[in-house]
């Protein structure tokens, strides 16, 4: 949980607040190095699942990325997008456009 990494890598998890893009854990990537995985991932939806409506479960870090390069925002925008624990965002991705129809919507949690 985010408040066991805040108890066990405090200094860590500062350095990644501050340095966003360019941090890396220990024996992890870069925020720039997961945003290219991200990048062929989207890539392949759009070739394998054209036309197709695609469900995905994800964590929070991936997601924001995901939205990150939907709508085209620098990577020192990741923190300023929030994705609720078993929030809904929806993309649309055509081949020459993407687009957020949704974004961090948790009405289905009735909360």
């Amino acid at each position: 949980s985010f408040s066991e990494i805040s108890a066990r890598y405090k200094k860590q998890l500062e350095k990644w607040v501050k340095e966003k893009a360019d941090f890396r854990f220990p024996e992890g990537e870069t925020l720039g190095e997961v945003r290219k995985r991200i990048v062929g991932f989207l890539d392949r939806i759009k070739s394998q699942f054209r036309d197709e409506t695609i469900v995905m479960a994800g964590h929070g870090g991936p997601i924001r990325l995901i939205l990150c390069e939907v709508l085209n925002l620098d990577l020192s925008n990741f923190w300023k997008i929030n994705v609720d624990q078993g929030s809904i965002s929806a993309v649309e991705i055509e081949e020459k456009r993407q687009v957020v129809t949704l974004m961090n919507d948790t009405c289905h949690l009735g909360g």
